[in-house]
């Protein structure tokens, strides 16, 4: 029970960030993340800041991709069903979005960050294309064909990286297709 006290009553400030390890470094911009995400209020100020993050992990410089690709798993990994993450869900479901994000999935070398994007794409499919029935208001977007082909592009995806040289990312890739595949009719 104390253990449940203090988990419920733990600030941001209380975590030691600089001591957790992430893929690449420590976690100590997670706050800085998190404050992005959790002032975000209007659906444009999102939507731009998702935007920037697909053009950092665009860049050439592999310390950009890193930022970029944490700040869209981050959005991914929010609570679903709350007034910020509508947009979210929203913008990972536009076809131009998803497509570019698919490209740029495939044009990345670095395994660590593939890892790291098929984990992504799995979290979005569990989190929000799977559980919408559970969200208020859902209906439209549960109807959405680009749901359908959101997850038949990441199938796609998960199969190119099946033969990859790296370990993680085949691992990464048997999990995505495995989730899909048991999932849906893909």
């Amino acid at each position: 029970m104390k253990n449940n006290s203090y988990i419920h009553n733990l600030k941001i400030d209380d975590v030691p960030w600089n001591r957790l390890p992430t893929t690449y470094a420590r976690a100590t911009l997670f706050p800085q993340y998190f404050e992005v995400l959790d002032n975000m209020q209007e659906s444009d100020k999102i939507e731009k800041a998702l935007d920037e993050a697909l053009l950092q992990a665009q860049s050439n410089d592999i310390n950009m991709r890193t930022k970029g690709i944490r700040f869209l798993r981050q959005a991914s990994c929010l609570e679903t069903g709350t007034k910020n993450t509508y947009p979210i869900r929203d913008w990972f479901s536009e076809a131009v979005n998803y497509t570019k994000l698919f490209e740029i999935i495939q044009s990345e070398k670095d395994p660590k960050l593939l890892w790291e994007y098929l984990f992504l794409i799995k979290i979005y499919c569990e989190r929000y294309i799977d559980s919408a029935h559970s969200v208020k208001n859902s209906e439209t977007f549960i109807s959405k064909k680009e749901n359908m082909e959101f997850k038949i592009k990441a199938c796609k995806l998960g199969e190119l990286f099946l033969v990859h040289q790296d370990a993680s990312v085949r691992q990464a890739a048997t999990s995505l297709l495995w989730y899909l595949k048991k999932t849906s009719e893909v």
